[in-house]
């Protein structure tokens, strides 16, 4: 990494130029050095869009679908590079060199918006870093004219060092950039393609502790992370511990994380159980499949929060981006709180053998009623304290019940039809049986 750093700056001095590929520089006492320290902490996820995520998203017919799935699992900032102006694309022309040099003047660029928080603007500025050696290309000039994007009509080119100290050096600019581009990532709450980034690094430097320890805490910071996670999360510290001896308590930070998990589970099925004793168990066996109105509310609420950022990204407005973040946050710790409320059934092990402890027979149905409608009350009273945007509120309040009475309306049609079956079904019997004893006496009078 130090020797990739010097060779930069050795070839700035000899050729003494500017990127090509940038606007115009000049002098600048702006920070531009790469992120040392990750910005970590606890927070729920966010999807990262992009500004093409309409013709990334974009599927017709649905057919087509089958001819995209490896397209579909190429990470955002890879997918971007479809997309990057023409001097981005006429940099991968030029020698390996000069892809350097601008490489390093897209991060630096990058580095500057980085220091300023300006982290979507960064991680603009490190995918065209990155695309000068890594990127996808249509096969041919027409490949957008087909609208859907599918695989045979692209191509992945990946680095072709032709020689040695080229490999070398190819390997290091990739770990740095991907560095670059997961560090732009955590604080946006990207956690999810930070650690595909983190991946991707470690496919160039497989024995580099500080990439399994990032990717740890991409992991484990990432509140909605699940056991999975949670595990390769310690998998990682482990890996990073004894690579080096400098990560060896961030083993300790992952288990606390994990244990800090399982107790805030325990203390869920501890109010249930505790609701069950004291109210009892009914008399009802029946429960329903529909979906609690306040989660279908907040679910439409997360949708629509995701379609305005997407459309904010398309329309290149940061600031109201910004805000839907911040709306966002206040959002999703409740909706995830409702998400581990409804998961929990008697098939987890927890709350299964705590119902089992406490005398009660997981298989009776009417347990299973109770402990679901305990559930549902729960999740009203987390909905109950959230804080909303009213508008947005009221909005998803009015088409979860449009849904709702377009769903009764059609169960009452139903209803009648049902009616008319059994009725048409009486009507048989009888006309058969009076048929029957027509003939009956018909065969005994001849």
């Amino acid at each position: 990494m130090f020797f990739i750093k010097i060779l930069f700056t050795v070839l700035k001095n000899i050729f003494n130029m500017a990127c090509p590929f940038l606007a115009k520089q000049g002098k600048s006492t702006e920070n531009c050095q790469d992120p040392d320290e990750f910005l970590f902490e606890d927070g729920y996820p966010i999807t990262q869009t992009s500004p093409f995520q309409n013709l990334i998203d974009y599927c017709k017919p649905a057919d087509l679908i089958d001819n995209r799935k490896q397209f579909i699992q190429y990470p955002l900032y890879l997918k971007n590079t479809l997309f990057q102006p023409d001097h981005s694309k006429n940099l991968r022309r030029c020698e390996f060199m000069e892809k350097l040099i601008a490489l390093d003047d897209f991060k630096k660029a990058g580095n500057k918006l980085y220091h300023t928080k300006e982290y979507e603007k960064a991680l603009e500025c490190y995918e065209k870093g990155y695309g000068a050696f890594k990127y996808l290309e249509f096969k041919t000039e027409e490949g957008l004219k087909f609208k859907t994007i599918i695989d045979n009509a692209i191509n992945l080119v990946a680095p072709q060092p032709k020689e040695i100290n080229e490999d070398k050096i190819t390997k290091a600019a990739m770990v740095t950039i991907l560095l670059d581009l997961s560090a732009a990532m955590i604080p946006l709450r990207h956690y999810n393609e930070a650690v595909y980034a983190l991946s991707e690094a470690l496919e160039y430097d497989p024995d580099n502790a500080s990439l399994y320890a990032k990717r740890s805490q991409a992991r484990f910071h990432n509140l909605a992370s699940d056991d999975n996670e949670l595990n390769l999360a310690l998998e990682d510290a482990k890996t990073a511990a004894h690579l080096s001896e400098k990560f060896s308590n961030l083993i300790e930070k992952v288990e606390a994380k994990i244990r800090e998990r399982k107790s805030e589970e325990l203390n869920l099925v501890k109010e249930i159980l505790t609701s069950l004793s004291r109210h009892g168990v009914g008399e009802t066996e029946e429960v329903s499949d529909e979906m609690e109105f306040e989660q279908k509310v907040i679910n439409r609420m997360m949708q629509k929060y995701e379609e305005m950022l997407k459309f904010y990204q398309e329309g290149n407005k940061y600031h109201q981006r910004i805000n839907i973040r911040k709306e966002l946050a206040e959002v999703q710790p409740i909706y995830y709180k409702m998400n581990k409320i409804s998961r929990l059934t008697v098939e987890n092990p927890v709350l299964g053998n705590a119902l089992k402890e406490a005398g009660f027979d997981v298989n009776d149905k009417k347990v299973i009623a109770a402990v679901e409608s305990i559930k549902r009350f729960k999740i009203s009273m987390a909905f109950s304290g959230g804080k909303f945007n009213d508008q947005l509120l009221n909005f998803c309040i009015e088409k979860c019940s449009e849904e709702d009475r377009a769903k009764r309306a059609a169960k009452l049609e139903e209803q009648p039809k049902q009616g008319w079956n059994w009725l048409y079904t009486i009507i048989g019997i009888i006309l058969i049986t009076a048929l029957a004893w027509v003939l009956k006496k018909y065969i005994k009078f001849n």
